[in-house]
């Protein structure tokens, strides 16, 4: 925390104190059950993980502005229904979200301004959870800044509306990028990423490739296909069975396997080196290091980690940290709760602002 002015002076005592008051009021924010932080961040993290790229939507409280232990709700939104847009430079610039929700929860999530047909799905218990198709575009607007006072020329522009009829349920806007996106990697100018695993398909495919060779060596060498005389009847290889007639007058059988020169482990040297070829290209060994060794790091092995050609998480230019967004936010919020001048070093001082503002 600090000024959001680069060229201000060093914060006094008093602002130093104070920021730290704001800051540790944001974590517990961020971290209380209320908000959804925790949940929400984790599946970003998986999803950045598993598919390469994590969604995460913080949306103001608008039920209870004047409830400043949890003015943010943190909500993780699935790629399946999220579809990004970048510009020529590759930065994010709109989304359009294309989600499915009963007609009841249409009617609370935009205060009933949903159409009639939605109205009355909602009204009758027999159709209050019939499912309507919603979409929220979000996209440059023409004229609009960040720097604006008034969010009708806002930088973004946002609009709510029924799939099937086109109704407008919401209109609004955003100062700045509302999503926070995390991507693994990124090749050009996609707005995707691509996750680990993109990169080890090839040695994936050899794995699956071995692993089956290998579990039909072992079938062949437990039970393999017999060769027998022509007028041979059914074989019965059962423990302790009889089979008459499979014998000639010297002794020998009548039958025989036909593939006698099986290794099942021969590929089993081969397919440890590709499982761990892939434990490394995947962090496995890496997680698990870290979860066994209760807090403590290994050294080499992080040092090993450093050396290779991975690329960590990327969350673009919007960190969540504290933003302009957030000042901006927070020095209105400020104005309206009567702050002004700078704060007193007491915490219960009546011109301190709220701790009101967008995440960080």
């Amino acid at each position: 925390m600090g000024f959001g002015d680069p060229f201000a002076p060093p914060p006094t005592q008093d602002d130093e104190e104070f920021f730290e008051l704001v800051r540790d009021h944001l974590f517990r924010v961020r971290y209380s059950g209320r908000s959804g932080f925790a949940l929400a961040n984790r599946s970003r993290i998986l999803s950045t993980v598993k598919l390469g790229t994590g969604v995460l939507y913080p949306v103001e409280n608008e039920d209870s502005l004047a409830d400043i232990r949890t003015p943010i709700h943190y909500r993780y939104v699935p790629l399946y229904e999220i579809y990004l847009i970048v510009d020529a430079q590759g930065n994010d610039c709109g989304f359009f979200r294309v989600r499915t929700l009963a007609a009841w929860q249409a009617v609370k999530e935009y205060g009933g301004k949903v159409s009639e047909r939605v109205k009355e799905d909602a009204e009758d218990p027999k159709r209050k959870t019939r499912e309507h198709v919603f979409v929220h575009a979000c996209f440059l607007r023409e004229g609009g800044h960040s720097d604006a006072a008034d969010i009708r020329k806002s930088r973004y522009e946002s609009i709510h509306f029924e799939e099937q009829s086109g109704h407008i349920c919401r209109k609004a806007g955003f100062f700045e990028y509302p999503l926070v996106i995390s991507r693994w990697d990124r090749d050009g100018l996609s707005p995707y990423g691509s996750p680990p695993q993109a990169k080890l398909m090839s040695d994936i495919k050899s794995l699956q490739s071995l692993a089956r060779d290998s579990l039909i060596a072992s079938s062949q060498a437990v039970r393999p296909p017999i060769a027998t005389h022509r007028e041979e009847r059914q074989r019965d290889l059962n423990p302790g069975r009889t089979n008459p007639g499979l014998i000639d007058e010297q002794g020998r059988p009548l039958f025989r396997p036909m593939i006698e020169m099986v290794n099942p482990g021969a590929a089993d040297s081969q397919i440890e080196n590709i499982r761990e070829k892939l434990r490394v290209g995947l962090y496995g060994d890496l997680w698990q290091t870290l979860l066994e060794g209760n807090g403590r790091h290994d050294r080499p092995l992080l040092d090993q980690y450093s050396g290779r050609q991975r690329k960590p998480v990327r969350a673009g230019d919007r960190h969540i940290g504290a933003s302009r967004r957030f000042r901006r936010r927070f020095s209105a919020r400020a104005s309206r709760h009567g702050a002004g001048g700078r704060c007193h070093a007491d915490l219960d001082c009546p011109d301190r602002p709220d701790a009101r503002g967008w995440p960080f």
